[in-house]
């Protein structure tokens, strides 16, 4: 399990990869309610305050270490992390079977946050052997979605910010060169 309260980006993954211009990060999702990220500010412009609890997500996943335990079956993490709270599944939306807005399906890192008992609650909130689906909020309008297991490459607490990621499943252009 990596534990990213260690890591300040993205409380998820991975240690700064350093690329010549940061790219921002692609519209992030959070459910029950939904948002894009701000646009990046011009270079010229000072950079925004952000809260602490939205750190700027990485630059690029890292590779693990060679002596690094595999991570668990994706659905067993997720069902662990959902019994501490809510889970933050991060995604490829272009990947085959995954249903989501349209303006976000061509996203290669989408940030989905589910739970069982959310603020505003999931009703139909499933998570079996095929993936994650349920009617999530965005831009405050349910829509049902379907999240493949094979399109998630990284779960994580939101509470604690511990999670694992399945490097093999980042798409090529999240990953540190």
């Amino acid at each position: 399990m990596i534990d990213a309260r260690a890591t300040p980006a993205l409380a998820l993954l991975i240690a700064g990869c350093s690329a010549s211009t940061p790219t921002p990060p692609p519209t992030v999702v959070i459910a029950p309610t939904v948002e894009q990220a701000p646009p990046a500010p011009t270079p010229s412009a000072a950079p925004a305050p952000t809260a602490a609890a939205e750190a700027p997500a990485p630059e690029c996943f890292k590779a693990p270490p060679k002596d690094e335990q595999p991570p668990p079956a994706k659905r067993e993490a997720a069902l662990k992390l959902l019994k501490g709270g809510e889970v933050k599944l991060i995604l490829d939306a272009r990947r085959a079977g995954v249903i989501v807005p349209e303006y976000l399906a061509t996203e290669g890192r989408l940030v989905l946050q589910v739970g069982y008992r959310m603020a505003v609650p999931i009703p139909d909130l499933k998570v079996d052997a095929r993936g994650v689906s349920g009617t999530l909020s965005f831009k405050r309008h349910p829509f049902f979605v379907n999240v493949p297991w094979a399109a998630v490459y990284a779960v994580v607490g939101v509470d604690d910010g511990r999670g694992w990621i399945w490097h093999d499943d980042v798409p090529a252009e999240q990953r540190c060169k």
